[in-house]
């Protein structure tokens, strides 16, 4: 008898993510954070059972990434993406060669819950819409409330289209856009900082003030 086939999904990366595999190391993860800090301490069971809720409703946090002999390329994972207390710098790099590994990390400290992401299976909106949902779901659950089963969606085609090739448009030299001449790209100056050392940047905004300006 022979042994009995399985059958695995799979997905490209898109255009963006090509890159991150090929450069992220120790040094330079392509990881970033999102984190919202509560006004009580994470009570981790209620993070975790809240997490299980949550990761089956976004299909591209349950993938990891698998090399073929010319590229790379996502794979379901069905291995439980356990919280964890923060120990580990911000952003500190997640080893996409772990075939065991989620390209996703949840982790708290004290009052605030942080998700962090390797950058290709996200962008910055995608990671807020993740951590507004576990934060959601997290606090629905202090309250005693009971959480509807999650119900898996590996395929969602909005999250999984190559946004690159359906809205990019190759501007003509000197062409005029929509906001004026075409500009080149801002290049940031300064000095590096030394390999193995971080800076973390903290800003805060009047909500006020912001909604004052938006409108």
């Amino acid at each position: 008898m022979g042994r009995k086939s399985r059958v695995t999904s799979w997905h490209r990366l898109d255009n963006a993510a090509n890159v991150f595999p090929l450069i992220a190391h120790q040094t330079f993860s392509n990881v970033f954070r999102v984190a919202t800090e509560l006004y009580e301490p994470i009570d981790a069971e209620l993070l975790q059972h809240a997490l299980d809720v949550t990761l089956p409703n976004f299909g591209n946090f349950n993938f990891r990434i698998r090399r073929g002999f010319f590229w790379y390329y996502f794979e379901p994972t069905n291995a439980r993406l356990l919280v964890r207390e923060e120990t580990l710098r911000p952003c500190a790099y997640i080893d996409t060669k772990n075939r065991h590994h989620h390209l996703v990390r949840v982790v708290y400290y004290r009052n605030r819950i942080a998700v962090e992401v390797f950058h290709a299976i996200t962008d910055g909106t995608g990671a807020l819409n993740f951590i507004k949902a576990l934060t959601e779901n997290y606090l629905r659950l202090k309250k005693g409330e009971t959480l509807p089963e999650a119900i898996p969606r590996l395929k969602i085609q909005s999250e999984l289209e190559d946004s690159y090739k359906k809205h990019y448009k190759k501007a003509l030299k000197n062409e005029k856009g929509a906001l004026g001449e075409v500009s080149r790209a801002l290049r940031l100056k300064g000095k590096l900082l030394p390999v193995n050392t971080m800076g973390v940047i903290h800003g805060t905004v009047s909500v006020d003030q912001l909604l004052a300006h938006s409108r």
